[in-house]
């Protein structure tokens, strides 16, 4: 079925990307300022603290990679090769999410 309201699926799919671009920023960012740390669990365990108790990061990575889908496969909808390029990019960091899991 498809929606007849393009611009509310443009504005939902910058929207669902900008989330998760947010997310991986904040990754890098924090990773770039704590690098000094070479022990892997002390690391993950500083990057855990960053957050509430019930915020769960594999949970969070799903929800990332879903919206990074959703993203993608609107604009992959859309006609002009901008909105193509846009859709790899989502699929593309929706499938890093995805390996970040494992």
């Amino acid at each position: 079925m498809r929606v007849k309201n393009n611009k509310l699926l443009i504005a939902i799919a910058i929207l669902f990307f900008s989330i998760g671009i947010i997310q991986i920023a904040d990754w890098f960012l924090f990773s770039s300022q704590h690098s000094a740390i070479k022990e892997w669990p002390v690391f993950i365990a500083k990057y855990r603290s960053r957050f509430p108790d019930f915020y769960n990061l594999r949970v969070a990575s799903l929800v990332m990679a879903f919206l990074f889908a959703i993203a993608g496969w609107i604009w992959l909808e859309q006609k002009t090769k901008g909105y193509k390029v846009l859709a790899i990019i989502a699929f593309f960091f929706g499938f890093w999410n995805l390996f970040s899991l494992m």
